[in-house]
């Protein structure tokens, strides 16, 4: 399994995770991936994450976090949820498996 902080922010399953931490998952995928390539990725607005892992965001501390466009104290709890299933292993990723995928039971055949 890899570490929950090797895990790059735009390898995220953002739309996936929208069951699980709501509306608050739209405004980390705007940070974490680059919808528009005509547009230069700028400090703390759409797409700034994009060549971070989750391990670096979380390094940011709170209070640069809550300087980001759209980010707010949900938005930071919604965060700490991605990081706890991250590093529960269940977060979903992009071209991996689903978070419920099934696994071997360790029966004998």
């Amino acid at each position: 399994m890899t570490d929950w902080r090797d895990i790059p922010m735009a390898e995220i399953n953002w739309l996936g995770l929208r069951g699980e931490i709501g509306r608050s998952a739209m405004a980390l995928r705007r940070l974490a991936i680059v919808l528009y390539d005509r547009h230069p990725v700028e400090p703390y607005y759409m797409g700034c994450w994009s060549e971070m892992t989750l391990g670096q965001v979380a390094d940011l501390g709170r209070r640069d976090l809550m300087r980001h466009n759209g980010f707010g104290d949900i938005t930071l709890a919604a965060l700490q949820r991605v990081i706890d299933l991250a590093a529960a292993g269940k977060l979903p990723v992009a071209n991996g498996p689903a978070p419920d995928a099934l696994r071997p039971t360790g029966g004998v055949v």
